[in-house]
């Protein structure tokens, strides 16, 4: 899946509704390249002041062992929302690829969160999502991917 957040556009917390809007439409293990354009950066997403030594790969592991427990873990502070965008993220993480182009991400938060592949120029995030998909693998486009939905038809 190939989407842009438009018109859900203006912070990365914003844009993640591309990704959140479009998810379904992925196949397990398969690849969604999100663009954000974050104008205004991170939004209300809070973002830790160090790096979560954690890379796709390890969260993908983290995710697997955390969901199934996850509705019971104690969360003290955290808004119903943030919960609901951590288990969110862990489920995304544990199923598929993402890769975001996202120019406007400081590069000390790209480093800070390496689990979500954030990338500055457009042929290094061509190039993951690529070295990521698989060798025949479909393509569905959602230019605004921030209002749109996918009507799949039932397995």
């Amino acid at each position: 899946v190939i989407t842009n957040s438009c018109p859900m556009d203006t912070d990365v917390r914003q844009g993640f509704k591309a990704l959140a809007n479009t998810v379904r439409a992925t196949r397990a293990g398969g690849v969604i390249f999100t663009c954000l354009r974050a104008s205004e950066g991170m939004g209300a997403l809070n973002v830790p002041s160090r790096e979560i030594p954690l890379g796709k790969g390890a969260m993908r592991a983290v995710a697997s062992a955390l969901l199934p427990f996850f509705g019971r873990l104690k969360l003290n502070g955290m808004q119903p929302e943030d919960r609901f965008f951590i288990y969110f993220a862990l489920q995304t993480f544990r199923r598929y690829n993402v890769v975001f182009y996202s120019p406007s991400v400081p590069a000390d938060v790209s480093q800070r969160l390496r689990f979500l592949d954030f990338n500055a120029d457009l042929g290094t995030a061509l190039g993951k999502a690529r070295a990521a998909a698989p060798s025949k693998a479909g393509v569905l486009v959602f230019p605004h991917g921030g209002v749109t939905y996918p009507i799949l038809p039932a397995r």
